[in-house]
């Protein structure tokens, strides 16, 4: 006998209830709050979870997520400290534009003064004696310092070390018996995982966010001169710098240092590693050592592997410059040798290598595998301390705006103990002018254009108006110490 589906279900009320019954029982004990394994604490006789590890295990239920975030969050805030920055700053003021701190009654004559520019930021306490790590752009400059604990304390920091290489610093202040945070390792590090925030965004003390790890060992970014960063999504504004990124056991990840603009759920931070790193050098030398071979060089394409013959499976880094008198020189490198290996390890990008070196100890010898001309080439390297960046000596009159968007000024170039060298330097990029458009920036210094070496102001503006309109011209530059080349198309 045929049996209709919906005359068989009408028919039997009694065994629709029961099938019904039957799926809320089941749907309630899904729903159960899952009892997880208490132990007793010692003194107060209350009972907590267990504790969150880096690798905790992957059947969390929610109230035990939510312990490890509250745990987290309570134990981190109290490590965390909120920062202010005093420092003075050039100004111009007139009758029309009073600021306070000077006034002509007289005149409408600009009047040099100096303003007070107050910068916020965060801090992590580093040791219980009052040394504290945060970012570099917080406290550069500054002529006073004061940092506010957890408990609402006030007090002046001084400055232990900086470093702007990492956009890392260290501060002090005069207290003991401080709460600190341990640091995780890097190998427990995954994309993915919860990231928490902590610090004091836009004064706000205390203030968490959380989010994941979007990414990690980001570089190029443009941000610092060395770069490994740990992008993340947790909220991160102005006044976040310094403060930490920490996992759900409450371990530091990482120094809070940027966030793209406009951007939502797009910052970065310097890894844990790094800012032991960098800190624990500060402690003992008040700066931070680095090795340095002295060559410019640049990744290569697929293009440029196979117009110098590189190997297959081989990367490779292509020299544009030999710095005189480098450890590079003098070990023999020469421009346009193809860097493959540094002591075994096979170099895959500047970012990488620049990082290898500045780890190496200035006087100890290296290994160096360099493609030449079709061969491989041994050399061995004796690695120097990185000296330091130039310094502007003085900046002339500056003339004016060029066709492609750029300001230059003459400029005397202080390098070391060198004798001052003259250059002509950008002073300023017009926002989305072919000169902006083609990655020019302030603070560049133009070494040539179209193979043409600058050395004048007037020689530059005559080299720029004399290019063919649509052109796409090669200007050399050196930027931060690092000779680069940028395309820029004559409007």
């Amino acid at each position: 006998m045929r049996i209709d589906r919906h005359q068989y279900i009408l028919r039997r009320p009694l065994l629709i209830k029961l099938v019904i019954g039957l799926m809320i029982l089941a749907f309630g004990a899904a729903c159960e709050p899952e009892v997880l394994p208490q132990t007793p604490d010692a003194n107060s006789g209350k009972y907590f979870p267990p504790e969150i590890t880096d690798t905790a295990p992957k059947n969390l239920s929610l109230s035990y997520l939510q312990e490890a975030f509250v745990e987290a969050a309570e134990a981190a805030t109290k490590a965390v400290v909120s920062i202010e920055s005093t420092r003075l700053v050039k100004a111009e003021a007139t009758e029309s534009d009073f600021t306070g701190w000077s006034h002509s009654a007289t005149s409408d004559t600009p009047i040099p003064q100096q303003n007070r520019e107050l910068d916020i930021g965060s801090g992590l306490i580093y040791r219980p004696d009052g040394v504290i790590v945060t970012s570099d752009h917080v406290v550069r400059d500054a002529q006073r310092i004061v940092v506010t604990l957890h408990d609402g304390r006030k007090l002046d920091a001084q400055i232990v070390g900086r470093d702007p290489l990492t956009d890392l610093a260290l501060i002090k202040i005069e207290v003991n018996g401080l709460p600190t945070l341990e640091f995780a390792g890097e190998d427990n590090l995954r994309i993915g995982q919860w990231a928490i925030s902590v610090g004091a965004p836009y004064g706000l003390q205390g203030s968490v966010s959380a989010g994941i790890v979007s990414a990690l060992a980001r570089q190029d970014m443009g941000l610092q001169r060395y770069e490994q960063f740990i992008q993340t999504d947790a909220a991160i504004n102005v006044g976040n710098s310094g403060g930490p990124l920490i996992n759900l056991a409450g371990r530091v990840i990482g120094i809070n240092t940027a966030v793209v603009a406009d951007s939502e759920g797009v910052a970065f931070a310097i890894p844990a590693s790094i800012v032991q790193q960098v800190a624990d050098r500060l402690l003992v030398d008040g700066r931070v050592i680095r090795g340095y071979l002295g060559v410019h060089i640049q990744d290569m394409d697929a293009n440029l592997r196979r117009y110098y013959n590189v190997p297959d499976g081989e990367d490779g880094l292509l020299v544009n410059k030999v710095l005189e008198n480098s450890p590079a020189q003098k070990a023999g490198i020469l421009i346009s040798d193809v860097l493959l290996k540094l002591n075994a390890v096979d170099l895959q990008s500047a970012a990488q290598l620049q990082l290898i070196t500045a780890d190496l100890t200035p006087g100890t010898t290296h290994k160096l595998i360099v493609w030449r001309e079709g061969r491989q080439l041994e050399f061995p390297v004796q690695i120097e301390e990185l000296p330091s960046a130039p310094r502007l000596a003085e900046i002339p009159e500056e003339i004016p705006v060029d066709r492609i968007g750029v300001r230059v000024a003459q400029i005397r170039l202080q390098r070391g103990d060198a004798r001052p060298e003259s250059a002509v330097a950008v002073s300023s990029v017009g926002i989305g002018s072919a000169a902006d458009k083609g990655g020019l920036a302030v603070g560049d210094l133009i070494v040539s254009v179209e193979g043409r070496s600058v050395t004048r102001p007037l020689q530059y503006q005559q080299m720029v108006d004399s290019l063919p309109p649509g052109a796409l011209a090669l200007f050399e530059i050196e930027r931060e110490g690092l000779r680069l080349r940028k395309a820029v198309e004559a409007p």
